[in-house]
């Protein structure tokens, strides 16, 4: 969390390539530009039906891989990608083949969706298409220099003072009015946000992350995420479990009855 230029509600996500929007919010938090640059692709080859290899050349450290409409992970040490909409699965027979690459265990970006890649000691890759159409495939290096100046230029952050499962609560001094706190919190309906004990609008970046506007001052910011229409579920709740209640005791009293009527009849005759 962390003060920025109101710019950054300018960003533009709406795009098909994951760097370039990363270029984006970045420029438009610390000013610089060209983060993510595309590796030059120096061969792209058809090894047989739904097979290519691609080579390249780079000697930057961090080399990033984004493969459209797949979602990568791992099995049996192995690198596999598959339809984002078909999961995860140890049925690996069924998905498109493992990656040939090397690939850093640790380091995955957007649920999976971006992998960095270990080139070290080679800088190739093959490729298995299910459908023989190869997709939107980007390899892309990220300048380190470049990344260090950005994170050095995020000098006004919120100080976080408690942190439990569902709240979050920090201070921040603003030197400006009008100003903007960014924050990495996903934005969800269920967010409540308090500046100063009270209320107030939750401003979204990029149609994704929470944020807040501050006039200049100290403040208390107090996040608090309550699940969407819980106390609505449990009155629901609640209710239902009376209704069956009420229709237990309703059926024994009735079974009761039957029976009182049952020996009624019994005696008389």
């Amino acid at each position: 969390m962390f003060l920025v230029s109101k710019d950054v509600l300018e960003w533009n996500y709406n795009s098909d390539n994951p760097f370039e929007v990363h270029n984006d919010i970045v420029s438009k938090i610390s000013k610089e530009n060209d983060l993510f640059t595309s590796v030059k692709l120096n061969k792209v080859e058809k090894l047989r039906r739904n097979h290519y290899t691609y080579e390249f050349n780079t000697d930057k450290e961090y080399i990033y891989l984004y493969l459209g409409g797949v979602k990568f992970f791992e099995y049996d040490n192995k690198l596999y990608y598959a339809d984002i909409f078909e999961g995860e699965s140890s049925k690996v027979r069924t998905l498109a083949k493992n990656l040939n690459v090397k690939f850093d265990k640790e380091e995955r970006i957007s649920g999976g969706r971006i992998i960095k890649l270990d080139v070290k000691d080679s800088k190739s890759l093959n490729v298995y298409f299910k459908d023989d159409n190869e997709r939107n495939l980007l390899i892309y290096e990220m300048d380190n220099n470049k990344f260090e100046k950005f994170a050095d230029s995020i000098t006004n952050t919120v100080e976080i003072d408690k942190v439990t499962d569902d709240s979050i609560l920090g201070t921040v001094r603003v030197e400006e009015d009008n100003s903007l706190v960014f924050t990495s919190i996903e934005y969800n309906t269920g967010w409540k946000l308090y500046v100063d004990a009270k209320e107030a609008d939750i401003t979204v970046i990029g149609d994704s992350l929470v944020g807040v506007k501050l006039n200049k001052g100290l403040h208390t910011i107090y996040l608090k995420y309550e699940v969407p229409y819980y106390r609505e579920g449990m009155i629901i709740t609640l209710i239902t479990i009376i209704m069956l209640s009420l229709y237990e005791v309703m059926d024994v009293m009735a079974d009761k009855e039957d029976k009182n009527i049952d020996n009624n009849i019994e005696k008389n005759i």
